[in-house]
């Protein structure tokens, strides 16, 4: 006679069984139908007993009247109580409008065909279902996996659930997107392009996207339990809290309290105890030890607003190319320069602020030669404050100096780089505003380090000749390489006069660098900032927006020399990324 038999090795059955025993439940088993388990590790570290193979057959009340009995495929138990936390195969997937299945956008997991070793896997969902689809791609191998999560709670997540992915998230093997959801998927592509719809998020590309099933509950007649067995008051079912239904469930805390007085042993006050002990908002040096996973190597304040920065990650490697994106997070629990109390901190007070960055690129290493960031483990950032009542994250960042604990997130591949057609004699422009420039100073240095001979001009707009954090090095670089060339355009200093990126542009001085009129046959253009100097489309747009004479962004007067807009699948020579 087993105290309690968990039905399903779902990440809510093995919380549940978990939780048992921690409050004191002597004998408890999982019956599992297939072969695996969602978190196969959390079932050694728990001790849990699962017995797979186990296809259920029928509940009944036991002979003795004191139980129940509980026919599987390969014999017959008889337990005390029972949980029922095995997912109906004839769960939906909610895909939003707009968004096609195909070969590579599946709703549901992929095919267990598809091998996803060393593949890019992005899985949509907010559920625990969702969190053990990306857990799985990891442990196959999966290259990086990222969840978009728009609308998780961590905390509604089973404890299963939430231990892994606070695991998987620490170790950087698994980036959340908590704020984010596919808005639409280009899938006209040979893999498929994502917009996430928000001004936070890059587009990302991907090999596979995978919608999670939501939750829903096996019916009880696929179970052979009938209404009589349910009437007992020792079969429930374990659900998420969001999801509605009559059937007797409630989440592990709740079914377990409620089942509590069939058990031989049982001590509710461990579960008051544990639920206590999940929400408690620890000291910030405990959350920190739990979250944080990088340390700060490199704290130089330009001035007290702006930042150069460098991150070296616990574990994992820093490979990327030029251009693209890594996130940082610090928690909510961390002061703010300005003194300020966000109004729902109670609520999030517990939490992590993340935020995606360009990866910048030190220009000269200690020995005076073009760095190597690979070389020592770190990546550099270039981050300006946000006005108050603004932001979140770098109000917090300005009070941290070197030697400090940060969150830095899994690799994630942003499709602003430098194409594999640039050619070494190729004219490249670099056109920015404010820390715009981080991702071209990554470019720059690979060019020169690749022993790029065409021209290459970068043209950085700020306020005030302060506000150029890398001004000094760029000019190092001129002198070391005649086919560089830097321009700084301060526009609110009083002595130099006040011109935009455009101007380079529409005044001719640009070509007149170059020697010659723009080619768009060997010329590149990479536009990073403010979407009034870039004036691409729209997202989801092809279409070139209008502007006035004298009002025009660089896509428009790029476009107006030739160049064509770069899209995946599409080759061009503008590239542009916006920060908003």
């Amino acid at each position: 006679m087993y105290d309690l038999i968990v039905i399903g090795g779902s990440a809510q059955g093995l919380s549940t069984a978990a939780l048992a025993l921690e409050a004191g439940v002597p004998s408890v088993r999982i019956l599992e139908e297939s072969t695996s388990v969602a978190y196969p590790d959390f079932v050694g570290a728990k001790q849990l007993d699962v017995a797979f193979g186990e296809r259920i057959l029928g509940l009944s009340q036991a002979t003795s009247g004191d139980g129940l009995a509980i026919k599987t495929s390969k014999g017959e138990y008889e337990t005390r109580a029972c949980v029922i936390a095995a997912n109906s195969p004839e769960a939906t997937v909610d895909i939003p409008h707009g968004i096609d299945t195909n070969a590579r956008v599946h709703a549901g997991p992929l095919p267990e065909t598809e091998s996803v070793d060393g593949k890019d896997i992005l899985v949509v969902g907010d559920n625990d279902r969702a969190v053990v689809l990306a857990a799985q791609y990891i442990e196959q191998g999966a290259r990086y996996v990222v969840l978009a999560a728009r609308g998780m709670n961590p905390d509604l997540l089973s404890s299963a659930s939430h231990q892994v992915i606070t695991q998987l998230e620490h170790d950087r093997l698994l980036t959340v997107l908590y704020r984010a959801t596919p808005k639409s998927i280009d899938g006209s592509l040979d893999f498929p392009l994502v917009n996430f719809g928000d001004h936070q998020t890059p587009d990302l590309q991907f090999d596979h996207v995978a919608f999670a099933a939501t939750q829903r509950m096996v019916e009880p007649e696929a179970l052979g339990l009938d209404q009589v067995v349910l009437e007992t008051g020792r079969v429930m079912y374990v659900r998420d809290s969001r999801v509605q239904t009559e059937l007797p469930s409630g989440t592990s805390s709740e079914v377990l309290t409620a089942l509590g007085s069939h058990f031989s042993s049982f001590s509710p006050d461990v579960i008051e105890r544990v639920n206590a002990r999940r929400n408690y908002r620890g000291a910030p040096s405990e959350l920190a030890e739990e979250f944080y996973n990088a340390t700060i190597t490199h704290f130089e304040p330009t001035h007290s607003d702006l930042w150069v920065l460098r991150v070296r990650p616990d574990t994992g490697g820093i490979d990327h190319e030029p251009g693209q994106y890594s996130t940082l997070a610090l928690g909510h629990w961390e002061p703010r320069v300005d003194g300020e109390i966000e109004h729902d901190i109670d609520d999030v007070w517990d939490t992590l602020i993340r935020r995606a960055y360009s990866i910048s690129h030190r220009i000269f290493d200690e020995r005076g030669y073009l760095a190597n960031e690979t070389e020592n483990g770190e990546l550099e950032f270039y981050i300006v404050l946000v006005p108050s009542g603004q932001g979140h994250l770098t109000p917090r960042l300005a009070l941290k100096k070197t030697g400090d604990r940060i969150f830095l997130g899994a690799k994630v591949a942003g499709h602003y780089t430098l194409p594999p057609y640039l050619k070494p004699t190729d004219t490249v422009l670099f056109f920015a505003t404010g820390t715009g420039e981080a991702p071209h100073n990554s470019m720059i240095v690979q060019l020169l380090r690749m022993g790029h001979t065409g021209k290459i001009i970068s043209a950085v707009s700020v306020r005030e000749l302060q506000d150029f954090g890398y001004l000094d090095q760029h000019r190092k670089l001129e002198e070391r390489f005649p086919n560089y060339t830097y321009i700084p355009m301060p526009t609110r200093e009083a002595d130099i006069p006040k011109r935009y990126c455009q101007d380079l542009i529409r005044d001719g001085e640009l070509e007149e660098m170059l020697g010659h009129p723009i080619d768009p046959s060997s010329t590149h253009a990479y536009l990073c900032g403010n979407p009034a100097m870039i004036g691409a489309p729209p997202k989801g747009s092809d279409v070139i927006p209008q502007a006035e004479p004298g009002k025009e962004g660089l896509v428009q007067l790029l476009d107006g020399l030739g160049l064509t807009i770069h899209r995946r699948g599409q080759p061009g020579n503008i590239h542009f990324e916006t920060y908003w």
